[in-house]
């Protein structure tokens, strides 16, 4: 456990049960759970066999960036894949609300290009295949970002998920997909202005985009 991880720990056994207190956040703002969260996140969860994050707060504006985005034309689109906790516990959510929307998620299954093996990363494609085959709708692509993307037939795009925890394959990825977005699609960037990632959010910004911060350290675009 790191040390921030061991921080937030000990501030959540002493503060009331209000407070908000995980993922690089602390505050005694409300938590909105979007409509079926509890049950979408422990779907994510069987993605990755309990493995947990403790991150609901960045779930739940994915999910309601997912909600948001049908009232968009365009598929759904996952950068950056990992485990498939994330998007598991969007397409539970729409499921319960008897929305589908095709999904494309793509990873390398094989961690960020150019760096060496970190066991933080989910290398078998074949176990995310697994997990999402609950969802026919669902399709798994196993490439490096953002080559492989031309060799995927998007059509247009209502939602981009985008989480390679690389600032220029990030922005390579979206300006190839940049496009294919439809009116009123939304753009969620998983660090955007996460601790840490000070390269991406300056990388983000040079493209001169109307990008919300937000306190989980996403950013968000609406087209």
């Amino acid at each position: 456990m790191s040390v921030k991880s061991k921080l937030q720990s000990i501030a959540a056994k002493l503060l009331p049960a209000r407070y908000y207190c995980e993922d690089a956040l602390l505050t005694g703002h409300t938590f909105v759970k979007p409509e079926y969260f509890d049950a979408s996140y422990q779907r994510g969860l069987r993605a990755t066999n309990g493995r947990d994050s403790r991150n609901r707060w960045r779930v739940a504006v994915a999910i309601w960036a997912a909600k948001q985005a049908l009232r968009s034309n365009g598929c759904f689109v996952e950068l950056g894949v990992n485990y498939g906790f994330t998007s598991s516990a969007v397409l539970h959510n729409l499921t319960a609300l008897n929305r589908r929307r095709r999904f494309i998620l793509i990873d390398s299954f094989e961690g960020v290009e150019g760096k060496r093996f970190d066991s933080n990363y989910n290398h078998s494609y074949e176990s995310v295949v697994a997990n999402f085959k609950e969802w026919p709708h669902a399709e798994v692509y196993k490439g490096w970002l953002p080559k492989v993307l031309p060799s995927i037939p998007f059509g247009t795009i209502a939602y981009l998920h985008i989480d390679l925890n690389s600032a220029r394959h990030e922005v390579e990825s979206f300006q190839f997909l940049q496009s294919m977005l439809t009116k009123g699609s939304v753009v969620l960037l998983d660090d955007y202005c996460y601790s840490g990632f000070t390269k991406t959010q300056k990388a983000w910004d040079a493209l001169g985009l109307n990008i919300l911060a937000l306190p989980t350290g996403q950013g968000l675009i609406i087209v």
